[in-house]
């Protein structure tokens, strides 16, 4: 079935419309999660949101190419789910929680706060020297770097 087709039966509501895009671009939308999940439940799972989000959002869009379209919602769902799943792994949010009960432990603790930001501030710069080109990064370097 054509693209134009598929996009019709988006447009007119009709259940088949799921099933014709999971015809046609299942394994596509599954290789773009798996891509970035290497986990098959996950994956899938995302491939179902792309059709959900596809449903609600193709009307009122109408996408000039329905491959890049799913495509993108289908990544864009993978790589939030990759996100959350790192952010647990950073300890989902309760960091916070730990550093006020090791305050009690460190005997300066009005430095703690301190030092958590230099070292955050430190990744933050590191990331983004590392994202210049060698050329950008002596600049910076040479401007900001007696400051």
């Amino acid at each position: 079935m054509e693209d134009k087709d598929i996009i019709a039966l988006f447009w007119e509501r009709s259940e088949s419309a799921i099933n014709e895009t999971s015809k046609k671009y299942g394994k596509y939308c599954y290789h773009i999660a798996y891509s970035i999940l290497y986990d098959e439940q996950d994956s899938e799972e995302c491939v179902n949101d792309t059709y959900m989000n596809a449903w609600k959002t193709i009307p009122p869009h109408n996408p000039y190419k329905l491959s890049a379209y799913l495509g993108k919602i289908t990544r864009n769902l993978a790589l939030n789910k990759l996100d959350y799943y790192n952010a647990k792994k950073r300890g989902n949010g309760e960091i916070p929680l730990v550093i006020e009960e090791l305050k009690e432990c460190i005997c300066a603790t009005e430095n703690v706060e301190k030092i958590v930001d230099e070292i955050h501030f430190t990744d933050t710069l590191n990331s983004f020297l590392a994202s210049l080109s060698k050329e950008k990064r002596i600049i910076f370097l040479r401007r900001y770097g007696s400051l």
